[in-house]
């Protein structure tokens, strides 16, 4: 028989971290209409607040939870284990702590050091095209690294990059052209791929790029009737792309990485309004 231990824990002490930044910002004076920012960020967690057992079915067999599991244990640990519950939940028919083999420790802990390291990039441009009007350009950018150990004998493992965790690559790029009252922005989106390894064999799950368009024009007519006037249409992901499909063990269970990717198809709105 074995005894199962999770839950909340008031032993709990608040999470620590050392943070520092660094920030670049150039504005060339050969191209004053131009800016770019980098920054790079650094993060080290301790203590973070974990159940530190991934796979309750391994607990017994792996070795990298043996610091969370107790073998023959005590009285006094069983009663420890009993007395720290909120939930005793008996499925092995009469209690009788002498059957108790073993003690499974899975409640929350603070058990995870987690490390974070990313790059951050930002560009814009403006250009004034006279009597075509002026075009801003822009584009954003991030990469993450990340990794976590959840317990002394578990392995470093990467969280970015890999299902339900940020990917590593994430961007934004667009431009707004602007001509008296007509305005025009286009933008694209991409979110990068990530790898499943909640199985033996590892999958990749793709990337996601949509495009999204957005026209607005402003009419200020001498005609009380058109002045005032704001008509604009937008569309969202004008291509329809979809987000990659994952195995689930659940009817319930979203067929997607619902962390990263939006399940959301082309989307079309039109508005039309009047100021007085």
């Amino acid at each position: 028989m074995g005894l199962y231990s999770g839950g909340g824990n008031p032993d709990l002490k608040p999470e620590r971290s050392e943070n520092w930044t660094a920030s670049v910002i150039l504005q060339p004076t050969f191209s004053p209409n131009s800016k770019v920012e980098v920054s790079y960020y650094s993060i080290r967690y301790r203590d973070r607040i974990v159940t530190p057992v991934t796979y309750i079915t391994q607990a017994l067999s792996n070795p990298i939870y043996a610091d969370l599991v107790s073998l023959n244990p005590t009285a006094g640990e069983i009663n420890a284990a009993l007395d720290g519950a909120t939930l005793f939940n008996n499925s092995s028919g009469p209690w009788d702590p002498a059957k108790v083999g073993a003690i499974i420790y899975s409640r929350y802990a603070n058990a995870a050091r987690q490390k974070i390291d990313g790059f951050d990039i930002s560009l814009n441009h403006r250009i004034d095209f006279d009597q075509l009007g002026d075009i801003s350009l822009w584009a954003t950018g991030s990469y993450i690294e990340s990794q976590q150990r959840l317990s002394a004998l578990q392995p470093e493992t990467d969280l970015a990059g890999t299902l339900f965790f940020p990917p590593h690559l994430r961007g934004v790029a667009g431009f707004t052209w602007e001509n008296g009252p007509f305005k025009l922005t286009p933008v694209v989106n991409y979110i990068g791929s990530v790898k499943d390894r909640r199985a033996t064999v590892t999958y990749d799950v793709g990337s996601m790029t949509t495009f999204d368009l957005t026209a607005r024009l402003k009419i200020d007519s001498a005609s009380p009737i058109f002045r005032g006037l704001d008509i604009s249409l937008s569309a969202q992901n004008v291509f329809n792309d979809k987000p990659s499909v994952i195995t689930t063990t659940s009817v319930n269970q979203a067929p997607y990485d619902s962390a990263n990717y939006s399940p959301w198809g082309r989307y079309v709105s039109f508005s039309i309004s009047k100021s007085w």
